[in-house]
C-alpha cells in the first residue's frame, strides 16, 4: 500500500516536473493581450484628440506615457506566428473581442508613426508603419470576413500615413528596403479563405442545424436569419418558411461559395472580372444568395483595393528614391508591374507630389484607382467602417 502510494506520488511529481519543462511557441497574440490590459480608461477620449494631431502638445505626452503599451506591441509584430485561440470549427456565435482591442492598439501605432514622423524621426516612424501593417496582417490570419476587413481597415490607414510623409523621409535606405520588408509581413489569410473555410462552413452548419432541429428550435433559428440593413426581408422570410425552397437555396448558395472562391483565388483581372459578373448575376439568384453573397463581393473589392494600393505605396518609395530622372522612375516602376493592368504602375507628376495609378477599377467599375504621393487621402472613406470598440464581432451571415 505504501509503496504504491509513493508511485504515485512520483508519477504525479513527474508529471509536474514535465509540464514545467513544456516549452510553448512564440505567439504574438499573447503580447497583444497583455499590451491591450495595459490600455488606460481613457485612452479612447485621449487618442480622439490626437489622432492625425501630430504636431499637438499633447501629442507628445500621450506618446510618451504610451510607451511600455508600444514596447509589448513591438515584442507581438516580432512574432511571426499569431493564435488567438478560437474555436477550430466556424461558429456564428463566436465572439471576436480581439478584433475591437487590436483597432485600439493599431490606431495607438498609427499616432505613433505620426508623431515620430513630424519629429523627423523617421527610422521609428517607419518602424511603426511596420508594425501597424504587421498587425493588419495578424488580425487577418483567421479566416472570416469581418477579419478580413479589419485587416483591410488597419492596412489603409498605414498606407495613409505613409503615403503623406513618404517624400520627405530620410535616409532613403528606409524606403529603399521597404519591398524587403513587406516581404517579410506575416501571411494573412485571404478573402477567397473566408469565403471557403468561414463563410461556406457556416452556412452548411445553419443547413445541419435546422435539419435536426426541432420545431422549436427550428423558429429560433429562422429567426436569427435576419436580413443586412437594405436587404428584403419580406423575400427572405418567405424563403424561410417554404421548408423545400430553402433547402434548395441552401444547395445553390454552397456552390456559389465555391465558386465565388475559386474566382477570388485568381489573379488581377480575371478576379475582378469575375467577381464582378457573380454580383451582377445575383439577380437571377434566391433571396438567401442575395443576402449573403454580396458582402462577400464587396470585402473582396474593399480588401483588393487597399492591398493594391500598398503595393502602390512600395513602387512610390521606388520612384522617390530614384529622384527627377525619368529613366530612373521609369526603371523604379518597372519593378512593380500591376496586377490588373498590362504593364507597370501607371505615374503622374502632380505639383510637389506624384501619384501612382493603377487599371483595378473596384466594385462600381468607375475610375482607374490613385494613390496620391504627398497629398493627405482616405483611402477608406468609402469602405465599410468596423466598430472602433473592443466589441464582440459576429463571425458571419448565420
Amino acid at each position: 500500500m505504501i509503496r504504491k502510494a509513493w508511485l504515485l506520488a512520483l508519477a504525479i511529481a513527474l508529471t509536474y516536473a514535465a509540464a514545467a519543462e513544456t516549452v510553448f511557441p512564440p505567439n504574438a497574440a499573447l503580447k497583444y493581450w497583455q499590451a491591450a490590459a495595459l490600455l488606460p480608461q481613457d485612452f479612447g477620449e485621449r487618442q480622439n484628440l490626437v489622432y492625425d494631431r501630430p504636431w499637438a502638445p499633447e501629442t507628445a505626452s500621450f506618446v510618451r506615457d504610451m510607451q511600455p503599451i508600444l514596447a509589448l506591441i513591438r515584442e507581438g509584430t516580432a512574432i511571426q506566428a499569431c493564435d488567438w485561440g478560437l474555436r477550430s470549427k466556424p461558429d456564428a456565435d463566436q465572439p471576436l473581442p480581439h478584433l475591437g482591442r487590436l483597432r485600439q492598439l493599431n490606431r495607438l501605432v498609427i499616432i505613433a508613426a505620426q508623431y515620430e514622423v513630424t519629429q523627423k524621426h523617421y527610422t521609428f516612424g517607419m518602424d511603426y508603419i511596420f508594425d501597424s501593417l504587421t498587425m493588419a496582417r495578424h488580425a487577418g490570419s483567421t479566416p472570416l470576413l469581418v477579419s478580413s476587413l479589419v485587416d483591410t481597415a488597419m492596412t489603409g490607414a498605414a498606407v495613409e500615413t505613409l503615403a503623406v510623409c513618404l517624400q520627405s523621409i530620410v535616409p532613403r535606405d528606409l524606403l529603399a528596403a521597404m519591398s524587403q520588408r513587406a516581404a517579410a509581413l506575416p501571411p494573412r489569410a485571404t478573402v477567397a479563405d473566408a469565403v471557403r473555410k468561414g463563410e461556406k462552413p457556416l452556412a452548411s452548419d445553419f443547413r445541419a442545424r435546422l435539419a435536426a432541429a426541432t420545431p422549436e428550435e427550428r423558429a429560433k433559428l429562422l429567426a436569427s436569419a435576419t436580413p443586412a440593413e437594405g436587404g428584403n426581408r419580406d423575400a427572405l422570410q418567405a424563403l424561410l418558411k417554404d421548408a423545400a425552397a430553402l433547402e434548395k437555396a441552401q444547395v445553390e448558395l454552397e456552390g456559389l461559395y465555391d465558386k465565388l472562391a475559386d474566382i477570388m483565388s485568381r489573379s488581377g483581372k480575371a478576379a475582378e472580372r469575375g467577381v464582378r459578373e457573380v454580383s451582377e448575376q445575383l439577380k437571377n439568384a434566391s433571396p438567401l444568395a442575395r443576402e449573403v453573397i454580396p458582402p462577400c463581393c464587396r470585402t473582396w473589392f474593399a480588401s483588393t483595393k487597399t492591398q493594391t494600393t500598398f503595393l502602390m505605396l512600395l513602387a512610390a518609395a521606388e520612384v522617390v528614391c530614384a529622384g527627377d530622372d525619368p529613366k530612373a522612375v521609369e526603371k523604379a516602376l518597372a519593378k512593380h508591374p500591376d496586377p490588373f493592368g498590362d504593364g507597370p504602375f501607371t505615374y503622374r507628376k502632380l505639383g510637389k507630389g506624384f501619384q501612382i495609378l493603377s487599371a483595378f477599377r473596384g466594385a462600381e467599375n468607375a475610375k482607374p484607382l490613385v494613390l496620391s504621393i504627398g497629398v493627405p487621402q482616405r483611402i477608406m472613406e468609402d469602405e465599410p467602417v468596423m466598430p472602433p470598440g473592443p466589441g464582440p464581432e459576429k463571425t458571419g451571415n448565420f
